[in-house]
């Protein structure tokens, strides 16, 4: 099963082969993984005391505020893509402002990291059994 997903999910990243379920699916995890990813970003520098986040909308996870139209073409083109970034200002950090922009930059990776292993969890317990469901958590993971 697992060599079925993976040809399947390369021939999608090249437009091979077009699959309208597939590609809904490439756009729910668009729409899930960068919302959290830049969601994270803005949260950890509110948390170090930063308001430029929050100012400027982005401590939510509403997809509009965080997804970027050219990163999410080319995510669904060539299987990589980009948000908006959150942008922060590290004066206003508690704390050495270099350590504070590393929180920062840290916490996207460290929610798609979260994501993965929640994903993991789903495919240890045995929810994952249908094809698209594993099509699903090869793109999410």
């Amino acid at each position: 099963m697992t060599d079925i997903i993976h040809s399947r999910g390369i021939k999608l990243m090249l437009l091979d082969n077009f699959d309208p379920i597939l590609y809904l699916s490439r756009i729910i995890i668009l729409i899930l993984a960068i919302s959290v990813h830049e969601f994270a970003h803005a949260l950890a520098a509110d948390w170090l005391g930063d308001p430029t986040p929050r100012s400027q909308g982005r401590l939510t996870l509403d997809p509009r505020k965080h997804l970027d139209a050219f990163g999410s073409i080319m995510f669904l083109i060539a299987g990589f893509g980009w948000g908006k970034p959150v942008y922060t200002d590290p004066r206003n950090f508690k704390g050495d402002p270099r350590t504070g922009m590393a929180v920062v930059a840290a916490a996207g990776p460290a929610s798609n990291l979260l994501l993965a292993y929640i994903g993991s969890i789903l495919y240890r317990l045995g929810l994952v059994q249908t094809e698209i469901s594993y099509y699903f958590l090869f793109l999410f993971v």
